[in-house]
């Protein structure tokens, strides 16, 4: 399988470069490109881009800027803050060998999952500023269509402990209470286990000029 990975970086160096690393030695010839969300550029080693936003926009608007640039047909989309045992690919691979129409979704905010989905689902929904939510809220929609996830639970991925510490200590940028209040927006019954209802509020078609087919 062929594919993209995205990695989203704030504030440090260290953590996308140790993901790299860790990529690399398993995928060596992978394309990897970096999203670095922070407020001075990020010394990146190892990726074959990097793309600098400055002004922090949204995760769901990097993730969408990913997934509208993809070269490939399967793409991974993951925040910094996981590390990758060298187990990793085979155990993912044989995960989508078996589920291939399948989103797959690994610790914190981790997914490798085909573009086509995007026309079915539709973009990661903007209106979720800095992080939260965004994921849990295209999760529901999933349900929604009673489209397939796997979670990846094995230990080949795990969060970097150190990242969180360090991610907390400087009040890494979110804005919790606005998507809290849009997420209740969108799903009135925010507290309950119905996870295949229908969102109240159509998430926009950020970009009607691509078509995932």
């Amino acid at each position: 399988m062929n594919f993209e990975i995205n990695i989203t970086a704030y504030r440090y160096s260290k953590y996308p470069n140790e993901l790299i690393l860790d990529i690399r030695k398993v995928l060596p010839y992978a394309f990897i490109r970096v999203w670095d969300n922070s407020s001075d550029k990020l010394d990146i080693h190892g990726a074959n881009e990097h793309r600098w936003n400055r002004f922090n926009p949204s995760l769901s608007r990097v993730w969408n800027w990913a997934i509208a640039q993809s070269q490939t047909e399967w793409l991974m989309i993951t925040n910094d803050d996981i590390k990758f045992r060298n187990d990793w690919y085979s155990n993912l691979m044989d995960d989508m060998d078996r589920n291939p129409e399948a989103l797959w979704h690994g610790p914190s905010r981790c997914f490798l999952f085909n573009t086509k989905l995007i026309s079915r689902v539709g973009w990661f929904d903007e209106a979720f500023t800095g992080f939260t939510y965004e994921d849990l809220d295209y999760v529901r929609r999933m349900n929604h269509l009673y489209i397939k996830k796997l979670y990846g639970t094995d230990s080949s991925l795990i969060r970097n402990a150190q990242c969180l510490k360090d991610e907390i200590r400087t009040e890494r940028v979110c804005a919790p209470f606005n998507n809290v209040s849009h997420f209740k927006a969108k799903y009135d019954n925010h507290n309950t286990e119905d996870f295949h209802c229908k969102p109240n509020l159509p998430t926009p078609n950020y970009y009607p000029c691509l078509k995932f087919q």
